[in-house]
């Protein structure tokens, strides 16, 4: 009732001169008491049904995490590799990826040779797998300053990706910002399907979390707080890069990334340090496979669990509305219903 005499826009607020004048339904002392009764018996019941649901959500969670640690550790492919014993190892595929950051080299002076990645803490990977850093795979860049006094006469007003944008697995683009930027920033900033996005700040669980962008819309770049890994060849699978980063590599990022007072970073170098498990390419399309079918059955089973606790909360509300309309309990005899 009192939602509905609510003022004010950005701010709502009710008059306490409103809660004064509010009607409230008394019941008898008697059937008060039944009300209560009834109420906290339905509550408890709805309560448990809640922390079930919860545990339930906190589970699809680990498992989620498990099947996507399990896949780029190769687990989940053990069988595959038994039954294609003569795929191409992944050392073949390494050699052709840096022949290609070779060639795309554009950089002054003598071609910066990418360093070896650091292994010493990182799991044994099958057969025909291999370990590289994300700076042999890919080209990685930063983003676009927000400056409002920039100024440039080929400026123009474009879209660009926030750290809240750039979320654990996906990219909510529910709210999307736009900033003037020169023509040649929006050519060497803009996005294209199979860019890897990892955050560069913020709060240090938010550090190099990420997902792919797939040309949700025409024209796109990011922010200086979010890094772009473009990889060089297209037999390399951007969805496995990402899912290690966001399982192993959490870790990673918390241990390298640097803490300020307020604020959380992740540097160019770190991030181009960080090791991928890279598979041959016949088993990556395979992993992809496999990953997929099981998070498909997750995301149905998560999208059940929220519409339930959805409904539980509703029902909480309808049980409270026939509590002060009568309807909770009877008067004669004290039968209940709901």
């Amino acid at each position: 009732m009192l939602t509905g005499q609510m003022t004010g826009t950005t701010i709502k607020r009710i008059i306490l001169g409103r809660i004064k004048g509010s009607p409230v339904p008394i019941a008898p002392l008697d059937e008060q008491r039944d009300i209560v009764a009834e109420i906290e018996k339905q509550f408890s019941r709805l309560d448990e049904a809640v922390a079930n649901l919860k545990r339930v959500k906190a589970n699809l969670k680990r498992y989620k995490a498990s099947v996507l640690k399990a896949a780029v550790e190769g687990k989940l492919t053990e069988d595959w590799r038994k039954q294609h014993p003569k795929v191409e190892a992944a050392s073949k595929l390494l050699e052709c990826i840096l022949a290609e950051r070779r060639a795309k080299w554009t950089g002054r002076g003598q071609y910066n040779q990418p360093g070896e990645p650091e292994t010493s803490d990182l799991p044994q990977l099958p057969d025909k797998w291999l370990w590289a850093r994300l700076d042999h795979i890919a080209s990685l860049k930063g983003g676009i300053t927000v400056d409002k006094k920039r100024k440039s006469p080929t400026a123009r007003t474009v879209p660009y990706l926030r750290v809240a944008n750039v979320q654990r697995g996906y990219l909510d683009l529910s709210e999307i910002k736009t900033i003037e930027a020169p023509d040649a920033d929006i050519k060497d900033l803009r996005l294209i399907p199979g860019d890897i996005l990892f955050n560069e700040g913020g709060d240090r669980d938010k550090l190099g979390r990420g997902w792919i962008w797939e040309g949700q819309l025409p024209e796109c770049i990011h922010q200086n707080h979010v890094f772009r890994a473009r990889l060089y060849l297209a037999e390399v699978l951007p969805k496995l890069v990402s899912w290690w980063g966001n399982s192993f590599g959490q870790a990673y990022f918390l241990r390298e990334g640097k803490q300020t007072t307020n604020l959380a970073s992740l540097n160019l170098t770190k991030l181009s340090a960080f090791p991928i498990p890279l598979p041959p390419a016949a088993e990556q399309q395979q992993i992809v496979v496999e990953v997929e079918r099981r998070l498909s059955v997750l995301d149905k089973l998560e999208a059940a669990v929220e519409a339930n606790l959805t409904r539980a909360d509703r029902l909480r509300q309808s049980i409270l509305g026939k509590a002060f309309t009568g309807q909770l309990v009877t008067r004669k005899g004290r039968e209940k219903q709901c």
